[in-house]
């Protein structure tokens, strides 16, 4: 083995580094471009921090990427800024962590990005102010089981019917909190593994609720939010086939109408958390629980 001396947050095996974790250690300024010569580092980690400026482009150059790459959380007035390189799709050999979320950064979400085939964990870039479509290419993120977080940005158009490749997800996906338009797509009835936090609320979604999302019969945590759109039609009897779903059923604030299903009364592990207000439904009670009652 190759001897290894790590220092502070620094590691460095033989003569090169090979980790840098300067996570939540108040460093302000920018991030080096000369980081960019570090190409056998594996992990870089720069969350929490109050770096500002912008994501240099030169970190695309570290091929040997493989655990994290997380510039998240950036407590400066502005963060991080401008936008998300192109280059950075050139990290294909990551598999944990692509994060940079919780930032100021604009522009829209690099098609390059779908290049990150092996990464398994984190897709991480809610909570900036990205625009623009959703790549179609994050379809091609198949080996991710953990989560997809694009929440609270600006992205608009429709939700790619590509995201249905996702099919071993398990955790997280969230779109909430954008300007997305047009229907579900069916093919999101693929996902599933999926067990918790399928979410699109508050943006611009119309058309009615797919059936097919009634094969998530994996869901069994919490979350599943598609409030505060423009949906309509009504709810899917196939809802009922989520047993083990344990709390948030949320579709306020859409026109969705006739009676709520019967079915939903099988979700025998449900303990809390039905919001159905401000919509049209004919019918007053569901699963114990008033319409409109806001648990």
């Amino acid at each position: 083995l190759a001897p290894t001396n790590t220092t502070n947050r620094l590691t460095v095996t033989d003569t090169s580094i090979t980790s840098i974790q300067y996570n939540s250690q108040g460093y302000t300024g920018t991030i080096p471009t000369e980081f960019g010569l570090l190409t056998d580092v594996t992990t870089l980690e720069l969350y929490q921090n109050s770096l500002s400026g912008t994501v240099p482009t030169q970190l695309g150059n570290m091929f040997k990427l493989k655990g994290e790459f997380n510039l998240g959380e950036q407590a400066s007035q502005d963060a991080l800024t401008g936008t998300l390189p192109t280059q950075l799709g050139n990290l294909t050999e990551l598999t944990d962590y692509f994060g940079v979320g919780t930032n100021s950064l604009k522009g829209s979400v690099p098609t390059q990005l779908g290049n990150l085939v092996a990464l398994t964990g984190y897709f991480a870039l809610g909570e900036n102010a990205l625009y623009s479509a959703t790549p179609t290419q994050l379809g091609m993120l198949t080996a991710l089981t953990a989560h997809v977080l694009l929440q609270s940005n600006s992205l608009s158009s429709t939700v790619p019917t590509q995201l249905g490749n996702l099919e071993k997800l398990k955790h997280t996906l969230g779109f909430q909190e954008n300007e997305l338009s047009g229907p579900l797509p069916t093919q999101l009835g693929n996902l599933t593994s999926m067990t918790s936090f399928f979410s699109f609320g508050s943006n611009e979604l119309t058309s009615t609720l797919p059936t097919e999302l009634g094969y998530l019969t994996g869901m069994n945590g919490t979350a599943f939010w598609v409030g505060d759109n423009r949906l309509t039609g009504t709810l899917p009897t196939e809802f009922g086939e989520w047993t083990a779903l344990r709390s948030f059923f949320w579709a306020e604030e859409n026109d969705l109408s006739g009676s709520v299903p019967t079915e939903l009364g099988r979700w025998s592990a449900f303990q809390s958390g039905v919001k159905l207000y401000n919509n049209s439904f004919c019918d007053e009670v569901t699963h114990g629980r008033r319409v409109g009652a806001r648990d």
